[in-house]
């Protein structure tokens, strides 16, 4: 990687730091279009993790409605837990749900509240990125709204991707 390439990346990761500079942005951003790849590619079936983050607008919403995270995939897919369960259990029990889906750093969610859930927008689609843990540790709370960051991709960039099928 040169140097310019190396001052962009940078700017980019400032401009994500920017949103949530108590959280490690940069590492759900990465994780976000990581998982995309799997249903996104670039021409020429390029990595998506190519994808310049200039391409997406970035917007952050700290009330965004747990309920609509449902409408863009099957959150329960990846692990099932019953609205409010976790509300009713001890900070102990809390903890320990934590550390097993998400390791140690995790059970600060409960006096700290849950980092950004990264929303990734294509147009056709919009995917969870990154956050499925904190997705289910906030219904596993009753929690009505959770922080968002999406990531939509701007109208110019729509031609510059595909779909897999």
């Amino acid at each position: 990687m040169n140097l310019k390439e190396i001052l962009v990346l940078s700017e980019q990761f400032l401009k994500f730091a920017k949103l949530d500079p108590f959280r490690n942005m940069e590492h759900d951003i990465e994780e976000a279009i990581d998982y995309c790849s799997n249903y996104v590619e670039l021409p020429n079936e390029k990595s998506l993790i190519d994808i310049p983050l200039e391409w997406f607008e970035v917007s952050k919403n700290e009330q965004f409605p747990t309920k609509d995270l449902f409408k863009y995939e099957d959150v329960s897919s990846w692990m099932y837990i019953e609205p409010g369960e976790l509300k009713r259990k001890s900070k102990n029990e809390k903890i320990k749900f934590l550390r097993e889906i998400r390791g140690v750093y995790a059970s600060s969610w409960i006096d700290e509240g849950i980092p950004a859930i990264i929303l990734v927008d294509f147009g056709k689609y919009t995917f969870i990125g990154d956050g499925r843990g904190r997705t289910n540790f906030a219904i596993g709370m009753d929690l009505k709204t959770v922080p968002v960051v999406l990531l939509k991709l701007k109208s110019d960039f729509e031609d510059q991707i595909v779909f897999k099928e």
